[in-house]
């Protein structure tokens, strides 16, 4: 497993709502980028983020630490 790191392009107010436990810098564990970048995306689906205006053009997104 590798560590990676919750981020955005730019971190629009709404941010904190994209699910919870979404945090800039927050890290979490994952097999590779991808994978992570898959989880990160189902919890803001489960969420309901798609609804966020920014959410398909800031983020968030995976980062390998």
């Amino acid at each position: 497993m590798k560590t990676f790191i919750m981020t955005a392009e730019s971190l629009p107010k709404t941010a904190s709502n994209w699910f919870d436990g979404f945090g800039e810098g927050v890290e979490f564990k994952a097999v590779d980028l991808e994978a992570a970048q898959d989880w990160l995306n189902a919890q803001c689906v489960a969420a309901g983020t798609n609804e966020d205006e920014y959410y398909n053009n800031l983020g968030p997104a995976a980062e390998e630490e």
